[in-house]
């Protein structure tokens, strides 16, 4: 999603809150929304861009980790369907096609052969007879469904998303409905029978940190494993590149002599403040890619 992109609340989208937790309706279907919800839905709903609304919500955040939460849920929001771009009518925001936007995706990520049989390998050498498993973010059920084949006595899969109901019937079809037990719902507002000796959750997009991982495993530590709890993958590694554009590209970004004549020129304005307001500063164009997974 760009910064840019436009954005409202689904036609069919209600909320309501059932004992302090927000829950995001639509249709049939009831998803908790986690602790920005409303606020989110608040400041969509006189239609706005999605950096417009994570920059204006951004002095309600508690530290680094609550504003990729934050941030994660504005994508989710849309990911689902509850905000949709303007002029999208309530069919074409429909549950089915949320599930097939879905679907693509997670075939994508089983394609990723490389990606995914690394943390399977790793699940085999890590799970032990009689272990409890929880996996966030379950989606399609394969790292679930792989905890059991390793020997978990009970994995539950917890998925935020409409994909719960299809990861049920895998796991049914895959013959581990005895073992893995999906849950539809946020991480953070799921509560568990019993603590779990080893967590898996593959939150790591692009960009290892959108989707809040980190909150996440803190929330998870806290309430959902035990004390000397196990994790895959139990490192996460980011690497920044650093990047020099060409003058010419650079030149884009700043008010260069060249640049003042044209806008002179263009526009009849002088712009030798911006120039002014820029001096002593270090003005650059930053482009990083990070992604890395150890699943020791």
């Amino acid at each position: 999603m760009k910064a840019d992109t436009v954005l409202c609340p689904a036609p069919s989208l209600r909320v309501r809150i059932d004992r302090g937790v927000t829950i995001v309706e639509l249709g049939r279907h009831r998803i908790p929304g986690g602790r920005h919800a409303l606020a989110i839905l608040d400041a969509f709903s006189a239609t706005a861009t999605f950096g417009s609304v994570a920059q204006r919500l951004r002095s309600r955040v508690e530290g680094p980790a609550d504003w990729l939460d934050l941030v994660s849920t504005i994508m989710e929001l849309y990911r689902i369907g509850a905000l949709v771009e303007p002029g999208v009518s309530g069919s074409e925001a429909s549950l089915e096609d949320v599930s097939s936007r879905s679907i693509r995706h997670h075939v994508s990520m089983l394609a990723d052969r490389a990606r995914t049989a690394s943390l399977v390998e790793s699940l085999r050498q890590q799970v032990q007879p009689g272990d409890v498993v929880v996996d966030i973010g379950t989606g399609s059920g394969v790292l679930a469904i792989a905890a059991a084949a390793a020997g978990a006595r009970r994995v539950y899969a917890i998925e935020a998303t409409n994909m719960a109901t299809l990861a049920r019937e895998i796991v049914e079809s895959s013959g581990c409905a005895d073992r893995v037990t999906v849950l539809h719902g946020w991480s953070s507002a799921v509560t568990l029978p019993e603590r779990a000796d080893l967590l898996v959750t593959e939150l790591i997009g692009d960009d290892p940190l959108a989707e809040g991982i980190l909150g996440v495993v803190l929330d998870a530590r806290h309430r959902h494993l035990k004390e000397n709890a196990r994790l895959v993958p139990n490192r996460l590694c980011v690497y920044v590149t650093p990047v020099a554009l060409p003058d010419r590209e650079r030149h884009a970004f700043l008010p260069t002599d060249e640049n003042l004549r044209n806008w002179r020129d263009w526009y009849g304005m002088q712009a030798h403040a911006m120039r002014t307001a820029l001096r002593g500063r270090t003005c650059e164009v930053r482009l990083a890619h990070a992604r890395a997974i150890s699943c020791r």
